[in-house]
């Protein structure tokens, strides 16, 4: 019974040291991570959905007003009121933005729920249940599952997916059939820092049994420069 014991104790100090290794290796991947680009970088923000593809431009060295900058729209140069729309889009974007919303990608992993489910030379992969902040966003999040993918070369986070496991109900009458996120990222140089490089929505479903809800769009960033440090 006693050498029982002690080799059920044994198994959980390795497993609870198991644990906090993976919790070191995804804090770490997570430290180099600058998913907020507004004040340190100038970069190019292309954007692909049913409308076409805008090409974008920031750079915070600039006056407010001029930061945004719409550069084409479908190959072509915008019009003025083409312009004048985007420009106007996203002065509301940020004027709505939380205070306290910044880089901590982080944050989107609900402690406790993070698993490793395979490991090769390259990479580690991760699983993990997305945290919310409200119980709304928890009644939506419930059939939401994450995978996280961290390189071992440069130590850097590659990919977070979140995707439902089973139909979304968010509201009456609406069901989402399929709901999936993909974010990639990369260093810019060999020693960092990591910037996001895509994003991708993918929400497909019905509203009021018959109204289909078909909605992607794929962000693409590039062209970075680094502003600030």
């Amino acid at each position: 019974m006693l050498k029982r014991s002690l080799l059920f104790a044994l198994f959980l100090v390795s497993a609870g040291a198991h644990a906090t290794s993976w919790d070191d290796v995804v804090d770490r991947a997570f430290d180099s991570m600058q998913d907020d680009l507004s004040e340190n970088f100038a970069y190019t923000e292309t954007q692909r959905n049913s409308d076409g593809v805008s090409i974008r431009r920031y750079d915070p060295r600039l006056a407010q007003e001029l930061q945004w900058k719409l550069e084409s729209v479908d190959g072509r140069e915008p019009t003025s009121e083409e312009a004048e729309k985007f420009v106007q889009q996203k002065k509301k974007m940020q004027r709505n933005k939380p205070d306290d919303e910044g880089g901590d990608i982080e944050a989107i992993i609900a402690e406790g729920s993070l698993e490793l489910i395979n490991e090769t030379d390259a990479h580690w992969l991760f699983s993990f249940k997305p945290s919310t902040d409200s119980e709304e966003e928890a009644d939506f999040m419930r059939s939401v599952d994450g995978t996280l993918m961290i390189v071992k070369d440069g130590h850097y986070v590659s990919q977070l997916t979140m995707q439902n496991s089973k139909p979304i109900k968010p509201g009456k009458g609406v069901k989402i059939q399929e709901f999936r996120v993909t974010m990639t990222f990369a260093p810019l140089q060999a020693d960092g820092p990591t910037v996001p490089r895509s994003v991708q929505t993918s929400i497909q479903g019905k509203a009021m049994l018959v109204i289909k809800i078909n909605e992607s769009e794929a962000v693409e960033y590039s062209d970075f420069d680094i502003v600030a440090e």
